[in-house]
């Protein structure tokens, strides 16, 4: 140390190696803002549209996991379609740094019965603001065969999967109309 000092007081400059960057602040790098699932459940299959606002800090590739025998119709990012094909059950969305309006278009092998719980996506991270809704088509009014459901019930598997509402005045019923 001396020897620095007595360099320093003579002038010379000290050459001493900077240790590498560390990196940044440690953390996630991916915030979900919002996500909205609405779910439209048919004799046979169901529509599926999912829209998510990613917030991400770094970019990179964020994949999410459809339900089981999925068929992937349509993603767009900010708007714009994106030519993206599912790889088993996963949909990989390629993300730049800054936030980003996700929408994502499915059919998938779910048909409607007496008792409904509808498959949800692993969205591969945690996220606020989350709203999960099932819409029945117009088919489904009071003159519905007796096959159909009088009431759909909501129930979840995913803990982190939570609904805007759970009063029954908030969900359709069977032969009512909005």
């Amino acid at each position: 140390m001396a020897a620095h000092l007595t360099a320093l007081a003579r002038g010379n400059p000290v050459a001493r190696p900077l240790p590498p960057p560390q990196g940044g602040v440690p953390g996630p790098t991916l915030t979900l803002d919002e996500s909205d699932y609405l779910i439209r459940p048919g004799q046979r299959v169901a529509e599926a549209v999912l829209e998510l606002t990613l917030r991400s800090s770094r970019g990179g590739l964020h994949r999410i996991l459809l339900p089981r025998d999925a068929e992937l119709q349509q993603v767009t990012v900010d708007g714009r379609e994106r030519p993206l094909r599912l790889e088993g059950q996963g949909l990989g969305l390629p993300l730049v740094p800054w936030t980003q309006q996700v929408r994502i278009r499915w059919r998938q092998p779910d048909a409607l019965v007496s008792y409904y719980s509808p498959s949800v996506p692993n969205l591969g991270t945690g996220g606020v603001n989350a709203t999960t809704r099932i819409e029945l088509g117009r088919d489904h009014s009071g003159s519905c065969s007796p096959a159909v459901p009088t009431w759909v019930r909501p129930c979840f598997s995913e803990a982190w999967w939570s609904c805007s509402s759970f009063w029954p005045s908030d969900w359709d019923v069977a032969g009512s109309r909005r």
